[in-house]
């Protein structure tokens, strides 16, 4: 979803308008200033811009100045329209449109019919938006206002850019931008810009078109960054993002979006804000990350429905019916179809369309109408005198036309009727040559065809021994092809009754593991990085608490994945709740010896004549908030711990679960750790540092695995769980994923 930006002023100007303003007088010029200053902080402060609004609405109310009325009721509506309340912002561009006409302003008469189409625009009611526009633009053609007529056919170009008539679009605001540029207005020419590489960016040719969108962003950043157009700025980050989104380059894109919507927030745009969220939702479900495009769709679709911007609301019903289908959810997908196809059948009409074409040609056909009728005025002076001569002229040349026409006719007749008569003897000659021709060449083609007959009956016969054993064939083959149907028909019903199972298997799976909303409750901060190699894992994660005090995570590897890893992986979890919940083991390396101790008797680990190796990998914490320490117990699986910049590692032990102790082994160790603030912790499995990938097609390795947390440790969570998933993908390229991946990060 593209964002689009608003006109903005510089810096320079408020400066000199805010020192004036300071020594003006409670007069008409001072209603003015205040005026001037609410339009030219819209873009920059809207809530001084609302302060400057009201401040001139007050004293030209108190002066009866109904044009310095009429302009604070456009500023001010022009506050609650960036704020997402369009009722209001309607409101008050009426009471202005209204007032204009009743003092015969025709400036600001079209400026308050040009904010109400903007705001229909908005809502996606397209033919009420383009009426409004074109009342404006009849006015402004008047006066010869080549900036708000620029900006008038700035808005039209939007209308056709979202029906998808990018021609119209493009042809709308080409014409625009060399309007501002004569004015030399650098943010509006910005703003060309960037509407420009919004259609090159929607357009159907991205390899091309995408060069051409992103330089034109550009160029309409520096604008923007040089006038201080906070707004804008923001604008030209989401665009930027859709361009790096149509790369797949999803890193660069969410960067640039979480730019811009703290800039959105910061101006209290509701509009801006909610086609954000939209678009960082669709680029984590381009990720696969269901949970946070959940999140943020949602979020868009409640500040969407707030404002009824319908556009937003369609886009939010589409990507979450997307979201719900592919985690096979799919009465709640079918759901918000329906929603979709319900409201695109609202705005997008056949009616809709009729009326805008309709508009747009009575338009051009008035305009064309009035040029005409001044031409035929002038023509009909000179056409008066000019018809009288020729009309004399025209009698003397048709009289002598009229005789050598005459003339000429009888000549032409003698002669062709002599051609005639010598043309038919010479034919006649050459037609009884080439009868005699002919009579010969069908005596020979008579012999050759006899000739020919006897070979095509030698054909037949040789045709239909050879048809014998092509139908002897095709019956063995059909025989042979029923044969091989019924085996693919076993075949493909065990694979499907198999990958059934497996699917039952992982929903069981997922559902012993601890729900998101627990996991945000006892630990706010932190994520997991879950990436299953097959349908169900051998690799699981455990979260649990004990008091008010205590609070328990553990990141864990079973022996194998797939269907084995997975059915360890339940054992094991269980093992784990029964520990801490019936046995009330609270030292993690005692609970790791409780669940050696059973798996070892579950699965008879060790008899007279071999070991079976079946067990688990397992780094086990215990975060202490009363004492603000750290117990840590491990099994192959280590702990990191990131303090100010420098990595503490916690080796885990290097006796495996499932294999009883001996003389040399006496138990797990425990760790206690004292926490600090900003403490960054890490748990993870194997998975991720054993990957093949990169340019070698080598392993990621525990080296490059620390360097990257390294890198990482200091951002926020959520943005670490993304950065970590993007590396993860971009080293595996197209290599198969040989392992379960779990990563679990912890900010103290």
């Amino acid at each position: 979803m593209l964002c689009i930006v608003g006109k903005s002023q510089s810096t320079t100007t408020l400066e000199s308008l805010e020192i004036k303003l300071k020594t003006s007088k409670q007069d008409t010029n001072k209603i003015n200033i205040l005026n001037s200053l609410s339009e030219k902080t819209e873009h920059i402060n809207p809530n001084l811009a609302l302060k400057y609004g009201e401040e001139a609405l007050k004293l030209a109310e108190k002066l009866i100045y109904k044009k310095g009325i009429a302009e604070a009721f456009i500023n001010i509506g022009y506050f609650y329209y960036y704020k997402g309340e369009t009722t209001k912002a309607l409101d008050f561009y009426n009471k202005a449109l209204s007032l204009s006409i009743n003092i015969n302003n025709k400036n600001i008469e079209a400026i308050s019919l040009r904010k109400i189409g903007v705001v229909y625009d908005s809502q996606s009611e397209f033919p009420k938006a383009l009426d409004y526009y074109t009342r404006a633009l009849k006015i402004k053609e008047q006066t010869n206002d080549n900036s708000e007529i620029a900006t008038i056919l700035l808005n039209i170009g939007v209308i056709y850019h979202n029906l998808k008539r990018f021609d119209e679009a493009l042809e709308y605001e080409n014409k625009a931008l060399k309007l501002y540029i004569q004015t030399n207005e650098k943010s509006s020419i910005a703003n060309a810009f960037a509407r420009i590489g919004n259609i090159f960016s929607d357009t159907l040719n991205p390899a091309q078109d995408l060069k051409i969108a992103m330089d034109y962003y550009e160029k309409s950043l520096k604008l923007f960054t040089e006038e201080n157009h906070k707004r804008g700025i923001a604008v030209i980050y989401c665009n930027i993002s859709e361009v790096y989104t149509a790369k797949k380059e999803y890193k660069k894109a969410l960067s640039s979006l979480f730019k811009a919507l703290q800039m959105r927030k910061e101006l209290g745009d509701k509009n801006g804000i909610s086609i954000l969220l939209l678009n960082i939702g669709r680029i984590y479900k381009s990720t696969h990350d269901y949970q946070n495009a959940e999140a943020y769709i949602l979020q868009s679709l409640a500040i969407a429905k707030e404002i009824n911007f319908l556009e937003i609301i369609l886009g939010d019903y589409n990507i979450l019916s997307s979201i719900y289908a592919e985690i096979n959810d799919f009465k709640k997908a079918y759901n918000y179809q329906l929603l979709l196809s319900q409201a695109k059948e609202s705005i997008y009409n056949k009616e809709s369309s009729k009326q805008i074409f309709e508009m747009k040609t009575k338009y051009e056909t008035e305009k064309k109408e009035k040029e005409i009728v001044l031409l035929n005025k002038d023509k009909e002076i000179k056409d008066i005198a000019y018809h009288e001569k020729l009309k004399k002229q025209r009698i003397i040349l048709l009289s002598f036309i009229i005789g050598f026409i005459i003339i000429s006719g009888f000549l032409l007749l003698l002669f062709r009727l002599y051609q005639q008569k010598k043309a038919a003897n010479v034919l006649l000659a050459q037609q009884k040559e080439e009868i005699m021709e002919k009579n010969e060449a069908l005596n020979q083609q008579k012999e050759e065809i006899t000739a020919q007959r006897d070979e095509i009956s030698q054909q037949r016969d040789n045709l239909e021994i050879l048809n014998k054993e092509l139908q002897q064939q095709k019956e063995e083959i059909i025989t042979q092809r029923d044969e091989i149907e019924i085996q693919k028909d076993i075949i493909e019903k065990k694979n499907i009754h198999i990958t059934d199972s497996i699917r039952y298997a992982k929903r069981i799976q997922q559902a012993i593991l601890p729900p998101k909303e627990l996991i945000a409750k006892l630990i706010p901060d932190s994520f997991i990085l879950f990436k299953p190699k097959d349908i169900v894992s051998g690799d699981f994660y455990w979260f649990d608490w004990k008091g008010d005090n205590k609070v328990y995570f553990a990141a864990v590897d079973c022996t194998g994945h797939g269907v084995p890893g997975a059915l360890m992986s339940i054992h094991s979890f269980n093992l784990l709740d029964k520990a801490l919940n019936e046995h009330h083991i609270e030292k993690p390396s005692e609970i790791i010896d409780f669940v050696n101790t059973n798996i070892q008797k579950t699965l008879q680990q060790k008899n007279d004549f071999y070991t079976i190796k079946d067990g688990m990998d397992i780094a086990l914490c215990c975060i202490d908030k009363a004492k603000n320490t750290l117990e840590y117990a491990g099994v192959y699986n280590s702990l990191y711990l990131y303090r100010k910049n420098i990595l503490t590692e916690y080796k885990a032990d290097r006796h495996s679960i499932g294999e009883p102790f001996d003389e040399k082994f006496k138990g797990y160790n425990n760790h206690i750790i004292p926490l600090e603030t900003n403490d960054a912790l890490y748990v993870f499995t194997d998975g991720f540092a054993d990957q093949f990938g990169g340019t070698h097609k080598q392993k990621f390795l525990i080296k490059r695995f620390k360097e990257m947390l390294q890198t990482q440790h200091q951002l926020p969570m959520v943005e670490q769980k993304f950065n970590l998933a993007a590396i993860f993908d971009e080293w595996k390229g197209d290599n198969n994923q040989i392992d379960d991946v779990l990563i679990i990060g912890v900010r103290i």
